[in-house]
């Protein structure tokens, strides 16, 4: 699900939705089933007539998520998937996430949606490397934190770390009471 949607203005919700499974030849009553369910999941029902420009700018991004989830991939990435959501709708996309047996793989500045959703947290740092991070964002600042300061420099404030990439996914056996972090190449 990428930021701007892709949404095609000329078909309903329904039709955009149906559109990634038509291409997978699952039609029929199966496939409008299953389209009807993702919009439900999204809270999107009774809207399914609509165009995407009748839509606000939430409503139009839980099409995408619906698009995106109606086929049931193996692993899904998510752009920013909470930008925005309101709050009710935001609620129901990190209890989604939590739920899923799948990997998805997710980009987003919103610290408390991560802290609520991660079990490995990707960080992009500013020379270009990679950090991983079993935990939230909260365990990785804090982590950060006492690592600057015990270089003997000022800790860096959290808001001037941004994470760029998390992955939630099926947890590790690793606890979030010892986070495990490792460069990678």
């Amino acid at each position: 699900v990428f930021q701007s949607y892709a949404l095609f203005p000329h078909m309903t919700v329904l039709e955009n939705v149906l559109f990634p499974l038509g291409v997978r030849k699952i039609g029929g009553a199966e496939g409008k089933a299953r389209a009807l369910e993702a919009l439900k999941l999204v809270r999107l029902d009774g809207l399914e007539g609509r165009r995407p420009s009748q839509l606000s700018g939430g409503q139009q991004q839980r099409v995408a998520l619906a698009r995106a989830i109606v086929f049931k991939p193996d692993i899904l990435l998510l752009d920013e998937p909470d930008n925005y959501l309101d709050v009710p709708s935001k609620a129901v996309l990190e209890r989604r996430l939590k739920e899923t047996p799948k990997t998805v793989l997710l980009i987003s500045h919103d610290r408390a949606f991560l802290d609520s959703v991660v079990t490995n947290l990707f960080v992009l740092e500013g020379d270009g490397r990679v950090q991983d991070f079993v935990g939230g964002y909260g365990d990785w600042a804090a982590w950060r934190g006492t690592r600057e300061l015990s270089r003997g420099a000022a800790a860096r404030s959290p808001a001037a770390v941004a994470p760029t990439i998390t992955a939630p996914a099926t947890p590790k056996t690793e606890s979030k009471a010892a986070p495990i972090r490792r460069r990678l190449s």
